[in-house]
């Protein structure tokens, strides 16, 4: 028995060191509750592949068992470093109480420090980030040292960190030692279990949103912009990050990029844009309402005439008309369902060759179509 433990134990090691972390891992991380006076059951996470797995004691030495906060009112059973199981709440044990019982408020988020033109020797005076900066150093989520590297890349990790950060100060919770930030950020919704295949990979800007929109409860998130499903020119309603983009928009977190509202979700996120987004999250005085309810994608499409009677050699342009007026793309584009009988170039311009029908049909970036049908006669 001895021996089996001594392979398992090492083949857990192996696995760990094979794995990029956010943190020092602990090894196997378990949620104990009691089904019975003589032992405990719980799930464990294993951060190598974000899984949750239901199973029954004993456990691992050295590991660290949490109680994720929706479970933590069960009495459970917390696991010491020996394995052994004891009645929560025990000395030295990580039980539920650390998620219980606590003020949840942006008011958590206090001013302890002063930052100054000097804190940061990178960061001017007056920059368009300065003001972010400032809130998350005075609030203690930036650490102190020379520089701050505006144009720095953020990993994944990072980011799941600053998340992390921003929501155990929301909710006034501790971590636990031993509790790596990716651990904690599974154990509270942050992020799912597959949701990234590896964290140290460059963070996007749609990435950025889906970790952060869940860095503080959907309450603390409350719109102050109309902004409508579709209204983001380059952010679709089945774009996968769609909802934390849209959630953080509503609330005036994001205000695009452009007159037209863009967000790049593609495109990487760096400090400069991430201090300024956090600290929006935790100050909502810092939030920007926006227009961008009158910024939308197409809904429908009309074009001037739906008939056309013609002969070979003759021209006529049709008009399209494209609704709402304040949608961000008004193009359209032109195609003919049989160029031998008759074109139409990139205006609507309908130019016939031989007697025959053609289908003109106007297409917006949305999909939607309108057209209009050409019969090209003899002249005799």
């Amino acid at each position: 028995m001895k021996k089996l433990c001594s392979i398992l134990l090492t083949l857990v090691t192996c696995l760990m060191l094979t794995v990029p972390a956010l943190a020092a891992e602990t090894g196997v991380a378990a949620v104990a509750e009691a089904n019975s006076d003589t032992g405990a059951y719980g799930y464990v996470v294993t951060p190598w592949n974000s899984a949750y797995t239901f199973t029954a004691g004993p456990w691992t030495a050295n590991a660290s068992y949490v109680v994720r906060p929706w479970e933590s009112n069960r009495p459970g059973y917390a696991m010491s470093v020996n394995g052994t199981a004891a009645l929560a709440p025990h000395t030295n044990y990580i039980y539920d109480t650390i998620w219980r019982n606590k003020t949840e408020s942006l008011n958590n988020f206090q001013r302890f420090r002063t930052y100054t033109a000097k804190t940061y020797k990178d960061v001017p005076s007056g920059a368009w980030y300065e003001q972010g900066v400032r809130t998350l150093y005075e609030c203690g989520l930036l650490g102190d040292s020379e520089k701050f590297g505006p144009r720095a890349a953020l990993t994944l990790g990072d980011v799941v960190s600053m998340a992390v950060r921003v929501h155990s100060i929301y909710h006034n919770w501790s971590i636990p030692a031993g509790m790596s930030d990716l651990q904690y950020a599974l154990n509270v919704g942050i992020v799912t279990a597959g949701q990234y295949d590896n964290y140290n990979d460059l963070a996007t800007r749609r990435s950025f949103a889906a970790i952060m929109s869940k860095a503080v409860p959907a309450s603390a998130l409350k719109g102050i912009n109309a902004i409508l499903d579709g209204a983001i020119p380059d952010v679709p309603m089945s774009d996968p990050g769609s909802w934390g983009i849209y959630t953080l928009y509503r609330a005036g977190v994001l205000a695009g990029n452009n007159a037209w509202g863009t967000f790049a979700p593609n495109d990487g996120i760096t400090r400069d844009s991430a201090a300024v987004i956090t600290a929006r999250i935790i100050d909502p005085a810092q939030r920007q309402r926006t227009n961008l309810v009158t910024v939308v994608q197409p809904v429908s499409v009309s074009v001037s005439q739906s008939s056309l009677s013609l002969y070979p050699g003759e021209s006529r342009t049709l008009v399209s008309y494209v609704y709402p007026a304040t949608a961000a793309n008004q193009i359209v584009r032109w195609a003919s369902s049989d160029y031998g009988v008759a074109s139409v170039d990139a205006y609507g311009t309908v130019t016939c060759y031989r007697p025959g029908t053609a289908v003109i049909t106007a297409t917006t970036a949305a999909g939607t179509t309108a057209s209009c049908t050409v019969m090209v006669s003899n002249w005799y």
